[in-house]
C-alpha cells in the first residue's frame, strides 16, 4: 500500500514538475518574442535585420509548436513527451 501511495507521489511531482517546466520556457519564448519585436522596431530601415527577426520568428514558431503538441498529448496520455 505504501509503494502505491508512494508512486503517485512521485507521479505527482513528476507531472507538476513538468507543466512548470513547459510554463517556464513558454514565458521565456514569450520574452524572446517581445525582444525581437523592440529590434525590429528599432531598426525599421534594416533589411538584415528584419530578416534575422524572421528567422527567428520562425524558429519559435517551430518551438511553441513542439511545446504545445507536447502538451496536449501529456493532457491526453498523462505522460511527458520527451523534448
Amino acid at each position: 500500500m505504501m509503494d502505491t501511495a508512494q508512486s503517485y507521489d512521485t507521479a505527482h511531482r513528476r507531472h507538476t514538475n513538468w507543466l512548470l517546466q513547459l510554463d517556464y520556457m513558454q514565458d521565456q519564448v514569450r520574452i524572446f518574442q517581445n525582444e525581437l519585436s523592440r529590434v525590429i522596431h528599432q531598426h525599421p530601415d534594416f533589411m538584415s535585420i528584419i530578416e534575422h527577426v524572421e528567422e527567428y520568428r520562425a524558429i519559435l514558431l517551430k518551438k511553441t509548436t513542439s511545446y504545445r503538441r507536447a502538451e496536449v498529448q501529456h493532457c491526453v496520455t498523462g505522460k511527458s513527451a520527451d523534448r
